[in-house]
């Protein structure tokens, strides 16, 4: 009997232009993480639905543009990828949870990422290397910072199960003490 070796799920891929709601085909086993992560310059796309978005509406909305059987997007232009497939979650006894922020120009993604229990921000940072500069984040939730508030009292306008972010683009990334409102220096 045939097994297929690709499978595809549904994505929104939110790039500098616009933002593409479609489907990602994976090789057998493979995540969202991996294919963004390879070495190939575009991500490729069935069944494209191509959208305005901008920084005050993190959504794809109305009608579409563009609607494309096929599309190939340039990697370094993504900033962020909703859906497709998450990477099995590693929970060996010396990685933990840790929640960051991270900062664009209009808004913020909080998300919990998995790094070492010992590792301070700036050595989880080193060791993102130029090629490979994605990185998933579990519980995402997207802020719109207000004025006179702190960060951690931002309003939420969306949030995803999982969310796979080009590091390259951001603005800055911080960790915040939620119980004490002020940023935590301490493990940087």
């Amino acid at each position: 009997m045939f097994k297929p070796t690709v499978t595809s799920n549904s994505a929104r891929v939110y790039s500098k232009d616009f933002c593409v709601e479609g489907d990602i085909h994976f090789p057998l086993y493979g995540d969202t993480l991996s294919i963004l992560n390879n070495n190939r310059p575009f991500l490729p796309m069935t069944g494209c639905r191509i959208h305005n978005w901008d920084e005050t509406n993190l959504d794809c909305t109305g009608e579409p543009r563009y609607t494309l059987s096929f599309l190939a997007l340039p990697k370094e232009r993504i900033l962020w990828v909703e859906g497709g497939i998450a990477s099995k979650q590693n929970h060996s006894s010396g990685l933990h949870q840790r929640t960051l922020y991270l900062l664009f120009h209009a808004f913020i993604i909080k998300g919990n990422v998995t790094i070492d229990k010992n590792a301070r921000l700036s050595d989880y940072l080193a060791n993102i290397p130029e090629q490979k500069p994605f990185r998933e984040f579990q519980m995402a939730d997207f802020k719109i910072p207000e004025q006179g508030k702190h960060v951690t009292q931002s309003r939420s306008v969306k949030s995803a199960a999982s969310v796979v972010v080009n590091m390259k683009h951001l603005g800055g990334i911080f960790d915040v003490s939620e119980d004490h409102r002020k940023p935590d220096l301490s493990g940087y």
